[in-house]
């Protein structure tokens, strides 16, 4: 039978685990972002990178866009970042990446994103050479309905390539990358 202060010890360990999640790491090679642990990284761009993370309790597996404070504000490019995270924060379509949290620290802003397994569709058509009909069609099915969406919600993604069109593992496209929206005023 456990006793009361085997409980309490248990209980005070499980607590210090979760406060450690919470800050920067302290392990030697382990970096930690709230409760998200970060591994390598999947890609860079002109604000920053993108890295694969895995969030500590669950388990799941998520990218963390990485966004430099001092380069935005460099760039003249704070306005689009902050309406780059409105718009995904309010999107949800299964085209489109899911962003689940933003972090915001004084050096950087973390945008906690959905992990897309599959790659870019642009190495996918580097590795597959020329795609018959039948197999591109249900990509731009998919990339019509995404676009169409952010349409809708009078979102241009204005940067749409294949290197911003991940792939899941079943081969389903999300639409990604929105640092060059823009935000449409009237009719489309």
């Amino acid at each position: 039978m456990t006793s009361v202060i085997d409980k309490y010890k248990r209980k005070k360990k499980e607590n210090q685990a979760a406060n450690n999640a919470n800050s920067s790491s302290t392990d030697v090679g382990v970096i930690r972002i709230g409760h998200y642990i970060l591994n390598e990284t999947l890609g860079t761009g002109s604000f920053g990178k993108v890295k694969k993370a895995y969030h500590q309790l669950t388990r799941h597996t998520v990218a963390i866009k990485i966004v430099n404070r001092t380069k935005i504000k460099q760039l003249d490019v704070v306005g689009k970042i902050r309406r780059e995270i409105q718009n995904l924060r309010l999107f949800r379509h299964p085209h489109i990446i899911k962003l689940y949290q933003v972090i915001s620290t004084p050096t950087d802003i973390f945008m906690v994103m959905e992990y897309v397994s599959g790659g870019e569709l642009f190495d996918y058509i580097v590795k597959k050479g020329k795609l018959s009909e039948a197999e591109a069609r249900p990509f731009f099915q998919q990339i019509i309905s995404g676009v169409d969406y952010c349409h809708r919600h009078m979102v241009v993604h204005r940067d749409l390539k294949p290197e911003n069109l991940l792939l899941d593992d079943a081969s389903h496209v999300k639409i990604a990358d929105f640092g060059r929206l823009n935000i449409l005023i009237g009719d489309l």
